[in-house]
């Protein structure tokens, strides 16, 4: 069927007209229209029907498809198509620059150039490290500011007097390794190992940096007062890394070089020290430390307390046993036998001939802190204390009555003995202990012992 207002092919039965819309009444369609259909031409896409008008030929209508405005592009469009094409063009961009910069090639590239010029966090930016807070740049900085040549090899040979000079040749590639040759002027100075890092950057390029082994030692061990926290280049060390025994930092890496160490333990805390770790060395031994001046001062107090409670042991005429409280674990034995000697040559009350010194005064006493030491997780201090000392006492004098001589002690006085005492204390179980003493300068100038 035809639609009776514009002639266009219809379904039969169709309510409507697909290319008119007119409503289709088959009571309604002309008699003279069913006597006279005509095929029409083949139907166009209805975006690209033009309007016909109506003409008329001897009298009978003539039914085209009505033409359609072509639309045209809005501003909206050509801004995605814009955009779109410069978002394609940085992706581009994007691609092949971090292509050419996670080539291990670059990398030991700008490994070199920053080692030429100077450039330290350059350098560290390129370098493969596990990751810890004892491996960071500010160690880094630390070590290596002032002379970045050190880190290798390199150093001796490349400054900024061949910049440019520089060829990187010969790249051996394997799965997670790669090794690139350096050559300045031509002759061949050293050879960059660099290592594949497991993460990709921007999750699709790989990620070459050089390997480190030159420059860090692993597993350095560090002796320290049991349960002692410590600091190294001013950064506390985690207790995570502290030995069973707590006696014992085992530090995973550390850079090559000089670094600087803090203690605190039990109320004291030593100013930073510097120790070294080079080559193959693990082990770190930190022999000399420092104390604040208030901690020197309460050093000084505690060994000239000692002396004192020493030397009033003796008068008293007790046995070593009543101050061995005083005394290091390992300095008991030797210190017993100094007493021990003192309390019979020295001291009236213990005596074998009754003489001795009896009353002792000391004065214009001072002290000077002389060192301080680690040595196997144990602390030692030096002390230098200066005194002067009067002694009372009884000598050993004979007379003769008639053929027989009778010994007659007789007291006496020895007056303002400069002396100078040095002590070392020990820190065990939270306290000074002393560690050294011998016989005091009380002891040695005393001048009772013998015959007037």
């Amino acid at each position: 069927m035809f639609c009776y207002k514009c002639g266009h092919e219809l379904e039969d039965n169709a309510p409507f007209c697909g290319a008119c819309g007119a409503r289709q009444e088959q009571s309604e369609k002309p008699e003279q229209f069913i006597q006279q259909e005509q095929p029409v031409q083949q139907e166009q896409p209805v975006q690209q029907e033009q309007p016909v008008q109506q003409q008329f030929t001897q009298g009978q209508p003539v039914y085209g498809v009505p033409n359609k405005p072509k639309k045209k592009l809005g501003w909206a469009w050509i801004t995605i198509i814009v955009e779109g094409a410069v978002a394609l063009a940085l992706i581009i961009v994007f691609f092949v620059v971090n292509i050419a910069m996670s080539s291990p090639e670059a990398v030991a590239e700008k490994y070199v150039n920053s080692l030429v010029v100077g450039d330290v966090d350059g350098v560290y930016d390129t370098l493969y490290l596990e990751d810890g807070d004892l491996l960071s740049k500010e160690s880094f900085v630390k070590i290596y500011g002032d002379d970045i040549t050190i880190v290798n090899s390199l150093g001796s040979s490349i400054s900024n007097s061949v910049k440019g000079n520089i060829e990187l040749e010969n790249k051996v590639t394997e799965d997670d390794k790669a090794l690139v040759n350096v050559n300045v002027s031509g002759v061949p100075v050293t050879s960059i190992k660099l290592v594949k890092e497991s993460s990709n950057r921007f999750l699709f390029f790989p990620s070459w940096k050089v390997e480190a082994d030159d420059i860090v030692t692993e597993k350095v061990k560090i002796k320290v007062p049991s349960g002692a926290k410590i600091q190294i280049d001013g950064i506390e060390v985690p207790s995570d890394y502290l030995s069973n025994d707590k006696s014992e930092y085992v530090i995973p890496a550390l850079f090559k070089g000089k670094h600087t160490l803090e203690m605190e333990f039990e109320g004291l805390k030593t100013l930073p020290s510097s120790f070294s770790t080079s080559g193959n060395d693990k082990y770190v031994t930190v022999e000399s430390v420092t104390f604040s001046e208030d901690d020197q001062k309460k050093i000084i107090d505690e060994a000239y307390s000692y002396l004192e409670k020493v030397v009033n042991a003796h008068l008293a005429g007790q046995s070593f046993d009543s101050i061995s409280s005083l005394f290091s674990k390992e300095s008991l034995s030797t210190e017993r036998q100094s007493y021990e000697y003192a309390s019979k040559y020295d001291y009236a009350k213990t005596s074998e001939y009754g003489t001795g010194i009896t009353d002792v005064t000391i004065n214009s006493a001072r002290g000077e802190f002389s060192s301080a030491s680690i040595k196997d997780g144990k602390v030692t201090a030096t002390v230098k204390l200066k005194y002067k000392n009067t002694n009372n006492g009884l000598a050993r004098s004979y007379s003769f009555i008639g053929l027989s001589s009778v010994q007659q002690n007789k007291p006496g006085v020895d007056k303002d003995n400069d002396e100078n005492e040095t002590i070392t204390l020990v820190y065990e179980d939270g306290k000074w202990l002393i560690g050294k003493m011998g016989q005091t300068g009380v002891d040695s100038n005393n001048s009772f012992y013998g015959t007037l």
